[in-house]
């Protein structure tokens, strides 16, 4: 939805679709993973996000659309975290 945001410049939905994923973000269900390493991509994540919403906010497209690149690069970098170490974090979710 921030791409349809950006494609569109609907700076409302750009900025509303930004927060939701921050809130998202925040909730225990996000959190699968107790490591220093998840928590650093989540708060990463959430800059992402607040970058993208207060673009939105200045009505800055090209800001906005530098936050969407940047997001979307922390969620490949997160995911690529997890798949790696999927094994090591198994463990240490059952100790």
């Amino acid at each position: 939805a921030i791409l349809e945001g950006l494609t569109m410049e609907d700076f409302e939905e750009i900025a509303s679709n930004a927060r939701s994923l921050r809130l998202l973000s925040t909730e225990s269900g996000w959190n699968v993973i107790q490591s220093q390493e998840y928590a650093a991509q989540s708060r990463d994540f959430q800059r992402s996000t607040e970058l993208i919403a207060e673009a939105a906010e200045d009505k800055d497209i090209h800001r906005a659309a530098l936050g969407y690149v940047a997001l979307t690069v922390r969620c490949v970098e997160c995911h690529s975290y997890m798949r790696k170490h999927r094994i090591e974090l198994m463990k240490l979710d059952i100790e």
